[in-house]
């Protein structure tokens, strides 16, 4: 219950009480000596510290959490934790070990069928491939993620799909096509209080609005 409720606390922006909750789950998992369930606190509040930017600890938990995993022999646990410290590489430009690390976990999830993550791991490679400024790759991997959520019938996902979408749409120059999906993740995210969503979907239409006017500005006017 405690890992539902930091999950979704998590997913609304709420980090302050995301991390309460896994801190107090935490606790009774090792109470309990549950390897599984302490891997998995583990790697969730990594997540938490790679937010906040602070890699050394988003490392050491996630090398706390896939040390369990391959002591439990858990797929699932070891691919998180690849694709979490593929974050940790592409937030220090460290782009190579990035897609190197993804495609690992992206092997190992399509083995053992877990749609959600492979979704996950598609989502990632495009933003690393977007950083890299690598579009038709980065539009591939997106289309890939997008159809799968769309059967899951994932919202959150499917936001974020189309943000990264809309971002690609914005660099090419394609601004018609930007605007109508960055907006369409704005309404999502808004009606369902994803507020990291509606922060990233909002950062697009700013940058979209400011591309805007400098086309149609008169460079000789005051």
């Amino acid at each position: 219950a405690l890992d539902a409720i930091g999950s979704i606390y998590y997913d609304i922006g709420n980090q302050a009480k995301s991390s309460e909750s896994f801190y107090a789950s935490l606790k009774i998992y090792e109470k309990l000596k549950d390897k599984e369930g302490i891997g998995a606190t583990f790697c969730r509040i990594g997540t938490l510290y790679l937010d906040q930017k602070d890699y050394d600890k988003a490392v050491e938990y996630y090398a706390k959490s896939i040390s369990l995993a391959k002591e439990i022999k858990s797929d699932d646990g070891i691919a998180s934790n690849l694709n979490n410290l593929a974050k940790v590489y592409s937030e220090k430009k460290e782009y190579d070990k990035a897609l190197r690390s993804y495609e690992e976990a992206l092997r190992i999830n399509i083995k053992s069928g877990n749609s959600y993550l492979v979704g996950n791991n598609y989502l990632n490679i495009a933003e690393v491939y977007l950083k890299r400024r690598q579009y038709s790759e980065a539009m591939a991997k997106v289309q890939q993620a997008k159809k799968i959520f769309e059967k899951l019938g994932n919202k959150l996902r499917l936001a974020k799909s189309q943000v990264i979408l809309s971002e690609i749409y914005l660099q090419t120059g394609q601004f018609s096509q930007s605007e109508s999906l960055a907006l369409n993740a704005l309404k999502i995210s808004e009606k369902n209080g994803y507020k990291e969503m509606i922060v990233s979907a909002s950062g697009v239409m700013n940058r979209f609005y400011l591309s805007a006017r400098r086309e149609t500005e008169n460079p000789f006017e005051a």
